[in-house]
């Protein structure tokens, strides 16, 4: 937290190189597309120090619920290996243990911190297309590749099947996209191209994945897509966990012995199951799959997860 210009940290540099880039781009009558890869806010939590001012860590809310969720196969977890390498975090820690709340506000502040030091190098990019009078001509999609676990379930960075590791920021803006929506349908990373696409109504590709998700994006509030949930995944050595996400359930599967969705699927090499209904359990706090209520929900979640790994 150096008091110190955006420019002196990487991701302030990355903003200079797109601007510069976006001139040559300019420069061509041809349309372009332009990737600007931000490494904030992964760790090490590294900011100017005018971000990390923005907030009071006295003031910082941590994780409500830090205990191992009721009923959740313990391999579910992990002990943030990526975290406990460095110095003033301890390396003993164990599944879970909880990290000191002084330590966990600290962190959760730099988390911020380098958040808004992220939208800062947005509004300088999208500040730059708006003086070239291009704005609204451009499609832009602001995504993560994955969420980051804050202390909930005692778990810190990513790494896992849970929510906050597996939800992401997902938005677009630009012409075919209907202005101040937002859709609670579950979609996927792999969705990402055959959507910008259309948008910029390219040719699909046959190489990729995912369907397009302009019929969320557009103004007709009649279009959707057919998929009615987001899949993922996450191994832990020889087990993976698959899991499927519904707009309110989370279906996970933990298949051991190596198994891959290209081998043959059985019974017998799944070693844990794990339902969360976020409705009634936001917080994860209760693996539901063996109550009784929940069977017919569990047998629907596992029918479609079968089905996405033998296709």
């Amino acid at each position: 937290m150096a008091d110190v210009s955006d420019e002196a940290y990487l991701d302030g540099l990355y903003t200079r190189v797109a601007l510069r880039q976006l001139n040559d781009l300019e420069k061509n009558v041809q349309p372009w597309f332009l990737a600007v890869g931000y490494q904030r806010p992964h760790l090490p939590f590294a900011a100017p120090k005018k971000y990390w001012d923005l907030y009071d860590r006295d003031k910082i809310d941590i994780a409500k619920f830090q205990d191992l969720a009721e009923g959740t196969p313990k391999f579910a977890y992990h002990s943030f290996g990526e975290l406990r390498s460095y110095t003033d975090i301890d390396n003993d820690l164990k599944i879970g243990d909880k990290i000191p709340e002084s330590k966990q506000r600290e962190l959760i502040h730099g988390y911020m911190a380098c958040i808004s030091y992220i939208d800062a190098q947005l509004g300088k990019l999208f500040d730059d297309l708006e003086k070239r009078n291009i704005l609204d001509d451009t499609v832009i999609v602001l995504w993560g590749d994955h969420g980051f676990h804050l202390g909930d379930h005692t778990e810190w960075c990513k790494h896992s099947n849970f929510e906050q590791a597996t939800r992401i920021p997902f938005m677009f803006a630009g012409p075919g996209v209907e202005k101040n929506q937002k859709s609670y349908h579950p979609v996927n990373l792999v969705d990402l191209f055959p959507t910008v696409f259309e948008l910029a109504n390219v040719k699909q590709s046959t190489q990729t994945d995912g369907k397009s998700l302009v019929p969320l994006l557009d103004d007709d509030k009649s279009t959707n897509i057919d998929m009615d949930y987001a899949y993922h995944q996450y191994a832990r050595q020889k087990r993976m966990g698959y899991a499927v996400r519904t707009d309110r359930y989370r279906y996970t599967e933990w298949h051991d012995n190596n198994y891959r969705s290209y081998k043959p699927y059985k019974e017998e090499n799944i070693v844990g199951y794990e339902l969360y209904d976020y409705d009634k359990d936001p917080l994860e706090t209760k693996n539901l799959v063996d109550d009784p209520l929940y069977i017919t929900i569990a047998k629907d979640l596992k029918a479609k997860l079968k089905s996405h790994l033998t296709k």
